[in-house]
């Protein structure tokens, strides 16, 4: 397997979350919650509270060894944290905060970068870090209020019904069926597969498994599923621990095409492509580029039109009317 990811349960590749990458995302949501409370301060006691790693210690000694690790950790990267009497009323209760000169470093967030953060918190959801991105908004929320107060973007999207049909094959170790149409293919033909895994690259799914039929392991891209994922009997084969090594860069490398582009138009197809010829259209010149389109490309394809008009091949461009269509039809 590559090194640096892992699968979680479900067999889906996410990114493995080191005790390094731990402690570096304490440290930062330390800083955050003491630059959001300025010359006030936090409490030990909110600290805990606030931050998981925190929370999470089993006693208080261990959860003060781990505050002046971090503390001196910042002090060694140049963050300089005080202690100072939270207020007159209080004279035993004591708060940490950022030195001054530190409160001076740090940019605050802008409205509409504060919807960036949202946005993407949001099309994380039903993705295997839902609940990373979500936390992660939270902690923003903490050190910066003005995000509850901008305008959030929503996300809508379709379910992808194979997704979690083949996530639920997956945990229950079991075989499925599905019809697939392969690239070139007029038809889908019935496929049974003990999947492994699902991979996501380049804006598509992938899901790894053992090919029933074929005695072998296969990928297949889910949009090339037809109708729905039935469930078969228990898997018989074990899981190839390198599973995700499996596919080649060949397959996630998008789909060859040939574009028809309109004089002055379209330059993100033509810086990534290459002009193979030309034709008249209307009286202008249009010219052929080939390109490699990526599976995440089709909505912008579809933007572009009609000044850019898939050629070939014919199932990219049968993508594109069918994206066009379902907009239309709103």
């Amino acid at each position: 397997m590559p090194s640096g990811v892992r699968p979680d349960d479900d067999g889906v590749i996410v990114g493995s979350r080191s005790a390094a990458s731990r402690r570096t995302e304490r440290l930062m949501c330390l800083v955050f919650i003491l630059r959001a409370r300025g010359r006030r301060g936090i409490t030990k006691a909110e600290l805990r509270r606030a931050i998981d790693d925190y929370a999470a210690c089993p006693t208080t000694e261990a959860f003060e060894r781990m505050l002046e690790r971090d503390k001196r950790d910042l002090r060694d990267a140049g963050v300089l944290v005080d202690v100072v009497q939270r207020d007159a009323w209080h004279e035993d209760e004591h708060a940490y905060v950022l030195h001054a000169d530190t409160l001076l470093t740090l940019p605050v967030l802008g409205a509409d970068e504060l919807r960036m953060l949202a946005l993407a918190a949001e099309a994380w959801q039903r993705g295997a870090w839902d609940a990373l991105a979500h936390g992660a908004l939270h902690k923003l929320e903490v050190f910066a209020p003005e995000l509850t107060a901008v305008e959030r973007p929503r996300i809508s999207w379709t379910v992808d019904t194979h997704l979690e049909a083949l996530r639920a094959a997956i945990r229950a170790r079991r075989a499925v069926r599905f019809a697939y149409r392969r690239p070139g293919d007029a038809e889908a033909g019935e496929r049974h597969v003990e999947p492994w895994g699902l991979l996501a690259r380049g804006g598509a799914w992938y899901c790894v498994g053992f090919d029933l039929d074929r005695g072998a392991p296969r990928v297949f891209r889910l949009n090339r599923l037809d109708g729905t994922v039935g469930t078969g009997g228990p898997a018989s084969h074990d899981v190839d621990p390198a599973w995700a090594a499996i596919p080649s860069a060949a397959e996630f490398a998008g789909v060859r095409a040939l574009l028809r582009v309109a004089p002055d138009r379209g330059w993100t197809w033509r810086d990534a492509g290459t002009v193979v010829g030309s034709e008249q259209v209307d009286g202008q010149s249009h010219d052929h580029i080939a390109v490699d389109i990526p599976d995440h490309a089709i909505g912008a394809l579809a933007a572009a039109a009609p000044a850019v008009v898939v050629l070939e091949p014919a199932d990219l461009r049968a993508r594109v009317i069918a994206h066009l269509e379902g907009v239309a039809r709103g």
